[in-house]
């Protein structure tokens, strides 16, 4: 009864609420209320008024819908107001009316236009249609609108059969015979738009689908119908057809398939119209088939069993009925299906009647004698029904049900009054469904024994009340105890209206994620489709089977790849359009609600989620009207409220109503959103500035949209959000573009190029080729500007890129270029720290140390941009540690290490942090110490923000550590793995480096051939780039490798000799150290121990007494060694 109140609420009456519910008025009795009752109600004539064009508009229905006291809603009257919809269109014309018009007076041609018409519109209204106009001898229908209906195309085909029979038995004033034809197609359409006026009056299409329907019509013979590929994709099996192959039709560019309707096929349910439906595999219903199993089984031992399975549509309820029957190999002879439908859920018996007639075999074309003669013929169909103490012929009773009554049948029901009649036939099929021995199509007359029954009624939700009545007389007949009743039905169905008081309920819930991903890859088969449209797939669908399929089977058909939106809470829903076999259903579920479907609408184009205030701010009523539409949509389960605001409860149903709406439309309240979001909450936009963004964008105010993408970069950035900066930079772009404003708003492209920037560097990694593009062209739009700032600012990010990308040359040009024109000290600084890094990879390790040195002198924390995702001092400290460590103050590198970690964790910079930790276990390694500690953070950092640059370097290194940890099979795998990586994001910079030890890990577990051709192709790498930082450590693999190879080779020494020099002119004493400990190695095992300890001792001298770390220390042991047998107490003496 509370429905009542939110009826009057949503229609302005809310001050009435309490009359109406002390009279006990619900929203079914609203329509037969008069202007008396209104009056004794209290309402004032001004109210009386309101309230009688409330229900005559249809508003009665949606509450109605909601509470279950109605299963159909009237065809509301149709709105001016255009609106876009997927529509299924009938052209029906007679045939020979030009002849016609020759042969007949004027008046009596009148008068068979008139029929004619008179016909066509009987049926069109029959089944659910719409005549928007008539054209002389044609009618033009609509089915799907003004109400949609989820079998519109159904509907329409189903009307045509019978438009075209009944057509046929009219007959001119000359007694010839009329004949009809008809074209039928589906497709996307505006409608509804009034044009003309007076009688003249008509709701227009618009679109290609009235004219391919027209076409259609003008091909098709006397007594047809064709239709087109659309329509019968929707159709499956519903009907029999006969292609006709491609044919050219009138006005339509491209050959078209079309196909002839032949007759209806009365199938046994719903679920065999699809014609694919039982070749597809079922998933993730174990709990709910062994469930059924069980209610099988007591139904076997002699228990009248009720189920019911509930579950949203398109939630499987069908598929997991027949999966059961499959699995438990329940024949044809042991079940019954009734299957409920919505054209006629006030239609009694309905199911029943179609039971009968598809166990007779009765086809539509066949004449009453051939129907009379089939059902004769059928088991169970004859002998004498007694009921309440009355009797009758079964044969008449079911006859007459089918709609076959004759005078000889009724002559046999004579002595009945329509109530004895009523429950004659209701016990008539109550004995033929528990005598199951019939109901095999192909059965025979030998006895059977006694078997239990499934008896099923499907959708239930638009079951009759007769049929009603029919389960309850089940729930006492003693012949339905091994009965197994199993109702299938959507949410709205209540199970008080069954009869049982044990009544098993099982419900069908949504999918999870991964068994939606298996649906898909069931649906796709070898076709691959990208991760971002799978993603797209499963957030789309919400865990519904029948739409993860059928959007699926409509991205594989139309190949629709394109990337998904994934803006949250904002996506524009289109980048994986509606399928046409959902588009009806979906849009039945809002037309049945109105005039809550508006509200949904306007809710739509906020997004799948929405906040109460802001939409009230948008909507044309009032708080309490709103509230009461909200409610509506809630009972309707199309919404569920959230802690903050509502969101719907599926995208595809948000998505239905938001392209309902004409563009136009869209655009007007998209702009209103997001003004009202501007000067109503202000804090709102400032927080998450993608909101206003995507509503300007979306009603065309490109430029203002620009400003506020750029404001969600920003704010992403300083988030450490990179991907979604990435996002709405790139948006900002193309609205730029959109808007025409390339050159007018060179400072917002400038600013937006190099936030995407900032956002790609930090997850593809430095040399990545869109950092280098973005950049390039913020450069250039700088110059244009005479902006030295934002020039400094992107060319630092240009230069980064030619580092990583061992681009060295253009990168040191650059870096000097800027320190020419430097106005600032932080300009020097940025120049410098470039310098530096560029000199650190050329090995030129003394004057990357004075430009760092320099750089840091210059360094103002204060300057740094605030969009960088890392500081530039904290990686300048930790390049000058790599680079004091390989001078051979290991100590002093260290020292800066540390100071370089400290700094990026005071300033909370992930990428910062990262590349300060990444710094030192380089130095870490380079002086043969764990890094364990050091690793465990990165890889914590890495992995946490999605930084796949250094999720590779934290592998190889992982590896490495395996390696030296006597795991080398396992880290030689994790080393190359990470190389792999390293190299997909298209940095160059490392790849010698890691490749050196990678084949360094090859020989410790005897690989030297792969050791040496992975060493060649470090070796063209360095020659290529002229990166010469891991020279002399590739020289030393190289010479270890050559030992292995060929013991006795002369070239093993010369090897060793040419690294340690190389060391020598570089100045690089941690790596000399290393060389020379390597070929002090090779020496021992020669014999030449003398000659060994003479070669290392200088290089260990060179280092003070307080230096400490694990290869300083092998070599003091390789020395006390050594001079246990030569000499005393000189060791590492300078």
């Amino acid at each position: 009864m509370q429905h009542i109140a939110t009826w009057l609420n949503l229609n302005g009456l809310s001050q009435y609420s309490q009359a109406f519910l002390d009279h006990n008025i619900s929203t079914d009795l609203l329509g037969d209320l008069d202007n008396d009752d209104l009056r004794e109600l209290g309402l004032s004539l001004g109210d009386r008024k309101r309230f009688q064009r409330a229900v005559k508009e249809g508003n009665d229905t949606a509450l109605a819908a909601t509470d279950g006291t109605s299963t159909r809603s009237p065809i509301p009257d149709p709105k001016a107001e255009a609106e876009r919809r997927h529509l299924t269109v009938a052209f029906i014309d007679l045939v020979g009316s030009t002849a016609l018009t020759e042969t007949l007076d004027p008046e009596d041609m009148s008068q068979v236009v008139s029929e004619f018409q008179s016909e066509v519109r009987r049926l069109i209204d029959q089944f659910g249609g719409y005549i928007s106009r008539y054209m002389g001898d044609s009618v033009l229908a609509y089915f799907g609108w003004p109400k949609a209906s989820e079998d519109a195309a159904s509907r329409a085909t189903h009307a045509a059969l019978i438009i075209a029979e009944s057509v046929a038995e009219l007959r001119t004033p000359n007694g010839d015979r009329l004949a009809c034809r008809c074209g039928i197609a589906t497709g996307l359409v505006v409608v509804g738009e009034l044009i003309g006026t007076g009688v003249s009056q008509e709701h227009v299409v618009i679109g290609e689908t009235p004219n391919l329907a027209a076409r259609l019509q003008a091909l098709a013979a006397p007594d047809c119908t064709l239709i087109s590929n659309s329509t019968r994709r929707l159709l499956g099996d519903q009907f029999e057809f006969e292609s006709l192959g491609l044919r050219q039709l009138k006005g339509i560019s491209e050959e078209v398939p079309v196909y002839k309707v032949l007759k209806t096929h009365i199938l046994e349910s719903r679920y065999h119209a699809d014609r694919h439906a039982s070749s597809r595999p079922m998933i993730g219903r174990e709990t709910q088939i062994a469930a059924l199993e069980q209610c099988w089984q007591q139904a076997k031992d002699g228990t009248q069993v009720w189920a019911l399975l509930r579950g949203e549509a398109g939630i499987g309820k069908s598929r997991l009925l027949h999966g059961f029957i499959d699995a438990t190999g329940i024949s044809t002879a042991t079940r019954a299906i009734l299957q409920c439908d919505a054209q006629h859920a006030d239609t009694p018996l309905y199911s029943t009647r179609q039971l009968y007639i598809r166990l007779a075999g009765i086809n539509s074309g066949d004449n009453q004698s051939l129907c009379l003669q089939k059902l004769k013929a059928l088991p169970g169909s004859s002998g004498v029904v007694e009921s309440g103490g009355t009797s009758a012929d079964r044969f008449s009773l079911i006859a007459t049900l089918i709609g076959l009554s004759d005078t000889g049948l009724d002559k046999q029901l004579s002595h009945l009054n329509a109530g004895q009649i009523k429950q004659l036939t209701l016990q008539a099929i109550v004995d033929f469904l528990c005598d199951s021995s019939h109901l095999a199509a192909d059965t025979t007359n030998s006895p059977q024994p006694p078997a239990p029954l499934l008896l099923v009624i499907e959708d239930a939700h638009w079951i009759d009340p007769t049929t009603l009545e029919l389960l309850q007389l089940l729930t006492v007949s003693e012949s339905a105890r091994h009965t197994f009743i199993l109702v299938t039905a959507r949410p709205e169905f209540q199970s008080s209206q069954l009869a049982p008081d044990a009544l098993v309920i099982i419900p069908v819930t949504r999918l999870s994620e991964q068994q939606c991903r298996q649906i898909i890859s069931t649906v796709t088969g070898d076709t691959e489709l990208p991760d971002s449209v799978l993603d797209e797939i499963v957030k789309k669908t919400d865990g519904i089977p029948l739409f993860t399929e059928e959007l699926t089977k409509t991205v594989v058909e139309f190949n629709s790849v394109e990337k998904p939106g994934n803006s949250k809470g904002n996506s524009s829903g289109s980048d994986l359009f509606i399928p046409s076999s959902l588009h009806d259903s979906l849009m039945a579920r809002l037309d049945k609600l109105q005039p809550a479907r508006e509200v949904a609408q306007t809710a739509a184009c906020h997004g799948r989620e929405f906040y109460f205030d802001l939409l009230l701010a948008i909507v044309p009523i009032d708080e309490a009207q709103l509230e009461a539409a909200l409610t509506i949509l809630i009972n309707a389960d199309l919404l569920f409220r959230q802690e903050q605001g509502y969101s719907f409860k599926h995208a595809l149903v948000r998505d239905a109503a938001y392209e309902s709406l004409l563009k136009s439309k869209r655009q007007r309240i998209h702009l209103k959103i997001a003004h009202v979001l501007e000067n109503q909450f202000e804090s709102l936009a400032i927080s998450q500035p993608e909101i206003p963004a995507y509503h300007f964008r979306l009603a065309g105010s490109y430029s203002k949209a620009s400003e506020y993408w750029h404001s969600a970069a920003t704010l992403a950035l300083q988030r450490i959000a990179n991907r979604e900066a990435i996002s709405h930079a790139t948006s900002g772009l193309e609205c730029l573009t959109s808007a025409g404003e390339e050159s007018a708003d060179s400072n917002r492209k400038y600013d937006l190029l190099f936030a995407r920037g900032m956002g790609y560097m930090a997850v593809h990694g430095y040399a990545a080729d869109t950092v280098t593009s973005n950049f390039t062209a913020a450069m250039r739009i700088a110059t244009d500007l005479d902006d030295r700032e934002r020039y400094s600012q992107a060319a630092r990010g240009v230069i980064t890129a030619h580092i990583v990308s061992s681009r060295f040359q253009e990168g040191l040009q650059l870096a000097e270029s800027m320190l020419a024109s430097a106005i600032t000290d932080m300009h020097r600084f940025y120049a410098l720290r470039m310098q530096g890094q560029i000199f650190l990879w050329q090995a030129r390790f003394e004057e990357s140390r004075q430009s760092f040195e320099e750089a840091i002198k210059l360094y103002d924390p204060a300057c740094q941009s605030p969009l960088s995702q890392w500081d530039d001092g904290v990686l300048c400290i930790g390049f000058l540690g790599i680079t004091l460590t390989s001078l051979g103050h290991p100590g002093q590198g260290d020292k800066m290490h540390r100071k370089s970690v400290e700094m990026a964790q005071q300033l909370n910079q992930p990428f910062s942090y990262c590349q300060a930790m990444e710094s030192w276990i380089t130095s870490i390694l380079l002086r043969g110490d764990d890094y364990s500690r050091q690793l465990k953070k990165l890889k914590e950092l890495a992995d946490t923000h999605q930084m796949v640059f250094f999720q590779a370097c934290a592998e190889m290194y992982e590896g490495i550590q395996q390696i030296s940890d006597n795991r080398a099979e396992n880290g030689v795998v994790t080393a190359a793995a990470g190389l792999a990586r390293y190299q997909a994001c298209q940095s160059k910079l490392g790849v010698p480096k890691w490749m050196t030890y990678v084949a360094e890990g090859y020989l410790r577990v005897d690989q030297v051939q792969k050791s040496i051709d992975l060493l060649n192709e470090a070796q063209q790498a360095m020659d290529d780039m002229g990166n010469e930082y891991f020279r002399a450590a590739w020289w030393r693999v190289r010479a270890e490798s050559q030992q292995v190879l060929a013991p006795d080779d002369t070239q093993t020494e010369l090897f060793f000799k040419r690294s340690i020099e190389l060391c020598q002119n570089q100045g690089a004493r941690l790596f000399e150290l290393t060389s020379t400990m390597s070929l002090t190695k090779y020496l021992i095992a020669k014999g030449r121990q003398e000659e060994a300890f003479d070669t290392l001792n200088p290089i260990v001298g060179s280092f003070t007494h307080e230096e400490n770390f694990t290869h300083l220390t092998a070599a003091y042991e390789i020395l006390a060694r050594l001079s246990a047998k030569f000499r005393t107490n000189h060791i590492g003496i300078k």
